[in-house]
């Protein structure tokens, strides 16, 4: 039984690296319905179940806290910096309709499902419901920060990624399945062209920066991420604390303001950050899992079925939107799936429909990563109040 710090980082660095390293090597067809970092989470809460860890050593509590207090503002400076909002302002009308849409529909689709279902599962399921919907405006980093700020229990942290997994496996091949009916589609909304719209849109893919991977690089990009999470927590002592909105929850919204101001400089140009940001998330969840257990997973159907509830509402709603704004079915599916699935998903589909959608479907993503975290919050400030 590990019950040292040293002992406790290493092997869970050691369990990450192997298990990062079989998914990029393995042909299986689990890694498709389940990303490294899903795995990464049950685990290590398998062994944690097992007794790997220590669970009630206090050196390796307080190691997992601080780790995890420091870690997260880092992460997500790191995450943001790529997101100019000069680029997203070139998207053009239409195409933020087609996002912010989204992004709205998938905040209603929660509050109904939560008042229908969701309410009665737990008096705190709506602190899982909001990390999930975090997660579904933004990423899993944007999940990971609404998920400590709002100190969601660890073990729901296991029902949102198995049923964020699960239902962005069916919404993108939903999604997929749709393409053949576009010309159908869109000429109901009477959207016109995806091609004429496109045309329109003068932006290039953000992750298209010349020039390689370098040591300077990464190591500005550290320190400023690391100044930027110091200046967040001394800036988090002067602001009042509620009872949604603690102090941890205000160095997030202040590092986050930090990559948001950070990305129109210079060092948004440095490569290497989505690299460094990934590993801080893989490391941060296994820290989360490994403080978690399977005690109550019984539970895990009924998130699955609230998050699928989530989608069909949210799928209704688009429909609506599309009508009444006239979009096309491309700009609505990549909306959506920016929103949901993030940079992982978004471009794939786009490439589906045309290559020169691409680099819009990235920069909704990264939108995505730059609003998630507050929608998240904002989902929480609704749904506590409907809390039983």
């Amino acid at each position: 039984m590990i019950s040292t710090s040293l002992s406790y980082i290493s092997s869970l660095l050691i369990i990450c690296s192997l298990i990062v390293l079989l998914s990029s090597k393995s042909k299986s067809k689990l890694f498709e319905y389940f990303p490294a970092i899903v795995i990464i989470y049950f685990v290590i809460v398998l062994l944690s179940a097992m007794g790997f860890w220590d669970s009630k050593s206090s050196e390796i509590i307080q190691t997992r806290s601080q780790l995890q207090d420091l870690i997260l503002p880092v992460m997500l400076f790191l995450m943001l910096i790529r997101c100019d909002i000069r680029v997203v302002i070139k998207l053009g009308r239409k195409l933020l309709i087609a996002f912010f849409g989204a992004t709205v529909s998938i905040i209603i689709a929660f509050v109904i499902m939560y008042l229908t279902v969701g309410k009665y599962i737990s008096p705190d399921a709506w602190k899982g419901f909001s990390a999930l919907s975090a997660s579904w405006m933004g990423g899993t980093g944007n999940m990971v920060a609404v998920k400590q700020a709002l100190g969601t229990p660890d073990n729901q942290m296991g029902y949102i990624l198995l049923t964020d997994s699960i239902s962005y496996s069916i919404w993108f091949a939903f999604l997929f399945a749709l393409i053949s009916r576009a010309n159908i589609f869109d000429k109901w909304t009477k959207a016109g062209c995806i091609e004429e719209h496109i045309s329109k849109v003068d932006i290039n893919n953000p992750y298209d920066v010349k020039g390689d991977i370098n040591f300077v690089g990464i190591f500005v990009l550290i320190a400023m991420a690391f100044t930027a999470t110091d200046i967040a927590k001394i800036l988090s002592s002067y602001l009042p604390a509620t009872d949604l909105i603690s102090a941890k929850t205000w160095i997030i919204l202040l590092v986050t303001l930090f990559g948001f101001v950070g990305a129109m400089t210079p060092i948004a140009k440095i490569r290497s950050d989505s690299i460094i940001a990934s590993i801080f998330l893989y490391f941060l969840v296994a820290l989360i899992a490994s403080g978690s257990s399977f005690k109550g997973f019984s539970q895990a159907p009924i998130y699955i079925v609230c998050g699928l509830m989530v989608l069909v509402i949210h799928a209704i709603l688009m429909v609506i939107i599309a009508k009444i704004f006239r979009l096309n079915l491309a700009m609505c599916s990549i909306a959506s799936l920016a929103n949901i699935g993030g940079i992982a998903g978004a471009p794939i589909l786009a490439s589906a429909y045309t290559r020169s959608l691409v680099s819009i479907a990235v920069v909704m993503a990264l939108l995505g990563f730059l609003i998630g975290t507050q929608g998240g919050l904002i989902v929480a400030k609704i749904l506590s109040g409907f809390a039983v």
